[in-house]
């Protein structure tokens, strides 16, 4: 499940980035921040719950 949510997350964020890259130049509006910010916040924890789920299950 956290392996599904780091790869949708990652689709989003290359989009995301996209997006940012086109307006370059220019501030980014409040929305695109909070989404990268989303963005930030579901990847790390998906990145730390599937570590966590790792070390737990090798013990």
């Amino acid at each position: 499940m956290l392996v599904l949510l780091i790869a949708l997350n990652g689709v989003h964020a290359q989009a995301l980035h996209r997006t940012l890259v086109d307006r370059a130049g220019s501030r980014p509006p409040r929305r695109l921040l909070v989404r990268g910010v989303i963005s930030a916040v579901l990847s790390q924890l998906g990145w730390w719950g599937a570590l966590t789920i790792g070390f737990l299950n090798s013990r």
